[in-house]
């Protein structure tokens, strides 16, 4: 079981009105399996904010698709507004 791994966000794009497409990659996330219905947590702030408050850090998301030769997640996130996760 994997507990922290590192990755960037390489793209971002509209689904719908209120849902975008997130790409993370890294060579942490290569050879990862995983299964339909599995979730990630991501931290969505800076380390300097979530150390002092971890509970405005961390969102949960389905895996909409994982390409772990490239070391590639993708998700399906409903924008809620103006949270950490917004930006």
């Amino acid at each position: 079981m994997a507990l922290f791994l590192r990755a960037a966000v390489t793209e971002v794009a509209p689904l719908t009105d209120r849902m975008r497409a997130i790409r993370l990659a890294g060579e942490s996330l290569r050879g990862l399996a995983w299964r339909p219905g599995q979730h990630i947590r991501v931290n969505v702030t800076p380390p300097s904010r979530w150390l002092r408050n971890p509970g405005d850090a961390r969102r949960t998301y389905s895996i909409w698709d994982l390409d772990p030769d490239r070391g590639l997640i993708d998700l399906a996130v409903l924008d809620h507004g103006d949270g950490p996760g917004s930006v």
